[in-house]
């Protein structure tokens, strides 16, 4: 396989080919699902050349105390962390953006609704 056609089939698959037990194990757990609306696939991205991402782009600032607060983490320990990526990324139609990565579907509505909040206070 030449290097063109391993870049074309990453777009889409893992570097794992068909064989991936990640994906099959992802498979099979969306084919025992009885409503697949709710299920959110989380099959094998290693080696991917095309992964699509949720980010905020633009003028942060403004709202960044929204975003600051909901992506800190504190361990048992007490230690403080963030989770908070910064990302940047070339769209299908060739814009580049630098943003906010909004990796985790349970900190995705909690941002949006601060957001939403502070817009109506201003």
């Amino acid at each position: 396989m030449c290097i063109r056609d391993r870049h074309e089939s990453t777009k889409t698959h893992c570097t794992h080919g068909p064989a991936c037990i990640k994906s099959q194990q992802e498979q099979e757990r969306l084919a025992n699902k009885k409503d697949h609306k709710t299920t959110r696939k989380r099959s094998c991205t290693h080696g991917m050349s095309t992964i699509t991402k949720r980010m905020l782009a633009g003028s942060l600032l403004p709202v960044w105390d929204c975003i600051a607060p909901i992506l800190q983490k504190t361990d048992f320990d007490g230690k403080s962390s963030s989770d908070l990526h910064i990302s940047r990324v070339e769209c299908a139609d060739g814009q580049r953006l630098v943003g906010v990565e909004l990796g985790c579907d349970l900190a995705r509505p909690l941002i949006i609704k601060a957001i939403q909040d502070k817009a109506t206070l201003d």
